[in-house]
C-alpha cells in the first residue's frame, strides 16, 4: 500500500506556512542593518570617509514642489504633435499605395547596357563631325569676345 493523498487543506496552507516561517526568521534580523530607507554604511577605509560622513550629517533644505518651474509656453501643444504623427502616418500609407501601383523598377540592366553601347558606337559622318566642331569653336570664340574687356588706357 502507498501513502494516503495529502488533504486539500494542507496543500492550500503550504505557501501561507512558508511566509509565516520567513516572517519569524526576519524577526531575528538586525533592523538597522536591513533598513533600506536609512543611509548606507560608510566605508571607513575610504580616503574620503570623513567628507562623506560630514556631508551625510549636514542639515540642508530639501527642494519643495513649489520649486518646480512652470511648464514652458513656447513649445507646441500635445495635440499638434499628435496631428503631426497622424499626418506622417497618412503620408506613409499614401506612399506605400503609390509604390504598390508603380510596381518594381526595371531590372533588365543587360538590355539597357547593350542599347547604350550600340548608341555610343554609331559612327558619325565626317561632315556632321566637322560641322559640330566648327559650331563649338564659333560658340567658344563668340563667348570669349563678349566677355573680353578692352585694356585700360596707358597713363
Amino acid at each position: 500500500m502507498g501513502l494516503a493523498p495529502a488533504p486539500r487543506l494542507t496543500v492550500m496552507f503550504r505557501p501561507l506556512l512558508a511566509c509565516a516561517a520567513a516572517a519569524m526568521a526576519c524577526g531575528c534580523a538586525d533592523l538597522p542593518k536591513v533598513n533600506a530607507l536609512g543611509p548606507p554604511p560608510i566605508d571607513m577605509t575610504s580616503p574620503v570617509a570623513r567628507e562623506v560622513a560630514a556631508a551625510s550629517n549636514m542639515k540642508t533644505a530639501f527642494p519643495r514642489f513649489a520649486d518646480i518651474p512652470n511648464a514652458p509656453t513656447d513649445i507646441r501643444p500635445v495635440r499638434a504633435w499628435s496631428r503631426s504623427i497622424y499626418d506622417t502616418l497618412r503620408l506613409r500609407r499614401v506612399m506605400l499605395v503609390e509604390a504598390a501601383v508603380a510596381g518594381p523598377p526595371p531590372t533588365d540592366t543587360e538590355a539597357f547596357y547593350n542599347a547604350q553601347r550600340e548608341r555610343a558606337a554609331t559612327p558619325v559622318s565626317p561632315s556632321v563631325a566637322a560641322a559640330a566642331q566648327l559650331d563649338s569653336q564659333a560658340a567658344f570664340t563668340d563667348g570669349v569676345r563678349e566677355r573680353a574687356t578692352p585694356p585700360s588706357p596707358a597713363r
